[in-house]
């Protein structure tokens, strides 16, 4: 997407279309558009952020890191019917998420949560880039 000039406006699973040819990823705005400051909701919870980067949440500047967290963010979530940073308060969810502290409990034992893991990392540096993910995917299914 950021090839082609858009930038995501908060990758989060309701905003994820599944249609017959494929997902669709919705609300795509032009890059000089986009500010990093979703606080949308996921779905069944209320009054707090949606997927948003560890450095979002601790409000360090954002790059393409952030994006490939926010994906992981929406896969986990999508893969495990649930919020990977599941807790009673919203305050503690943020903290969870500061401090990159997923969990991925509920995928199962596969190169899917490997993955996940990584591009959770706290540090946005540790993390893989997209096509890092992406390669490492196809490595698990070939």
């Amino acid at each position: 997407m950021q090839r082609a000039g858009l930038a995501p406006a908060g990758i989060e699973p309701d905003r994820v279309l599944l249609a017959d040819d494929g997902p669709r990823l919705l609300c795509a705005v032009p890059e000089s558009h986009h500010r990093y400051e979703c606080r949308d909701t996921l779905p069944g919870l209320s009054d707090t952020p949606g997927a948003i980067a560890p450095e979002e949440v601790r409000g360090d500047p954002v790059g393409p890191a952030a994006d490939v967290a926010r994906w992981a963010i929406t896969i986990a979530y999508a893969a495990a019917g649930r919020d990977p940073y599941p807790v009673d308060q919203p305050g503690d969810r943020l903290s969870r998420m500061a401090e990159g502290a997923a969990s991925l409990a509920a995928l199962p034992q596969d190169g899917l949560r490997d993955v996940l893991a990584d591009c959770l990392a706290p540090d946005p540096a540790a993390r893989p880039t997209a096509e890092q993910a992406l390669l490492r995917l196809i490595e698990e299914t070939v």
